[in-house]
């Protein structure tokens, strides 16, 4: 007898939705508030929500990841940081001025709307 191998499929939905950034004595200091939820689907589709306790990346960038000649340098910053189901914020601090900023930015996480992890950060 052959199981099922999608008994339980994880799904992801992680969205910036505010990105702003300030200038501070020795660098800059970004401010990310995010959104997160994660879900178990079964093999038929049926969806139930679940907790949400990990370390996700999060990065700033001065060019868009996966757009155009984005490269390596054009990485301030990638670190995991906690995250948990519901909205929260999360603060970096880079040298440099960000113009964008992501949660899971390199799409590795089944996420229901991957356009929406990457948001253009505004100055304060």
């Amino acid at each position: 007898m052959i199981t099922d191998l999608f008994e339980k499929i994880t799904v992801y939905d992680l969205k910036v939705t505010e990105a702003a950034t300030r200038k501070d004595g020795d660098g800059w200091t970004t401010t990310l508030t995010i959104a997160a939820d994660k879900y178990y689907a079964s093999g038929k589709g049926a969806e139930a929500k679940a907790p949400l306790k990990e370390a996700i990346e999060v990065g700033l960038f001065t060019a868009r990841p996966g757009i155009g000649a984005f490269s390596a340098k054009d990485v301030i910053l990638m670190d995991r940081e906690p995250v948990r189901g519901g909205v929260q914020r999360i603060t970096l601090h880079s040298k440099a001025k960000p113009f964008f900023a992501g949660i899971d930015p390199y799409n590795f996480y089944v996420d229901r709307n991957s356009d929406d992890n990457v948001k253009d950060v505004t100055a304060s």
